[in-house]
């Protein structure tokens, strides 16, 4: 691939996570932003449900970016088929989401891709009821990295 196509790519890509990332911001309005915590057992990577005002959560969409590639950035998404207000009891704080699994209420956009070492954003827009009875939604999001020492997985935090 030329320079010129590569930077095009990446241009493109800069654009669609920045337009994604304020699309969020706009409806998100005053919800709340919860982490999510990045784990690794087995070789399988987990993502955590933060603990929080939420008591049941239903995840509506869910991306998992490569920062620190060219092109086929997309590692995974998921979006939510049908908004259900009713809200099934489907995570509650402390569940895990496995990488690549299926999630209740969504289809997959962009099938999972093998991971390899190197640097991500995962964000994810939810759906959630409080202790109270109230719905509300809202966002996570974790920038990590994944490495690999010895056929090991570990992760670290980044900023």
């Amino acid at each position: 691939m030329s320079s010129r196509k590569q930077v095009n790519v990446r241009v493109d890509l800069i654009k669609a996570t920045s337009m994604t990332a304020l699309v969020w911001i706009a409806l998100a309005g005053c919800s709340e932003v919860t982490p999510m915590k990045v784990v690794v057992e087995h070789s399988q990577v987990y993502f955590v449900v933060a603990e929080g005002e939420a008591l049941e959560i239903a995840v509506d969409a869910i991306h998992l970016l490569r920062e620190d590639c060219a092109q086929d950035c997309v590692y995974w998404e998921r979006r939510v088929k049908q908004q259900d207000f009713d809200l099934p009891p489907v995570y509650l704080p402390g569940d895990r989401i496995a990488y690549g699994a299926p999630i209740p209420l969504t289809a997959e956009t962009v099938p999972p891709k093998s991971l390899a070492p190197g640097r991500y954003l995962l964000t994810a827009s939810i759906t959630f009821r409080k202790h109270n009875g109230d719905l509300g939604g809202g966002t996570f999001g974790q920038r990590f990295e994944l490495n690999q020492n010895n056929g090991q997985w570990t992760i670290s935090a980044t900023d």
